[in-house]
């Protein structure tokens, strides 16, 4: 697309700037089409052991907890004196097992349409008519 651009007579600095790259990264893309990217060397020193994804697990679907989000569940273990994890690590560790989708006895809300006569006595109502 930039090549195509600059074919047609356009700069370098304009074309590149239209796509929203800088002239030096498409150039060094032109030289070498590699990724010369290699990612983080190490894991984060915060990251979770599986120890502690298994325990906010087990802990998360204990008959006690079951039915809590992780807004209660953290509190509710800081006042027995346990940490276990962050409730944002519990929320994060939750999701990607499934298992935040509907934390609860009740059912989950369904969405209903209103029926028909509802609608109409409303409208009248809010028209004033």
């Amino acid at each position: 697309m930039i090549e195509e651009a600059i074919d047609n007579g356009s700069r370098h600095a304009i074309a590149c700037d239209d796509v929203g790259i800088d002239v030096k990264t498409f150039k060094r893309w032109k030289m070498d089409l590699e990724d010369k990217r290699k990612g983080p060397i190490t894991t984060p020193a915060n990251k979770l052991t599986e120890e502690e994804v298994n325990e906010i697990i087990r802990v998360s679907t204990s008959a006690e907890y079951v039915d809590l989000p992780p807004t209660q569940i953290v509190p509710s273990l800081a006042d027995k004196g346990i940490y276990i994890a962050s409730e944002s690590s519990f929320y994060k560790e939750l999701k990607k097992k499934k298992l935040l989708e509907h934390r609860g006895k009740s059912k989950k809300k369904t969405h209903t349409d209103r029926p028909l006569w509802w609608r109409q006595d409303r409208t009248k109502f809010i028209v004033g008519t």
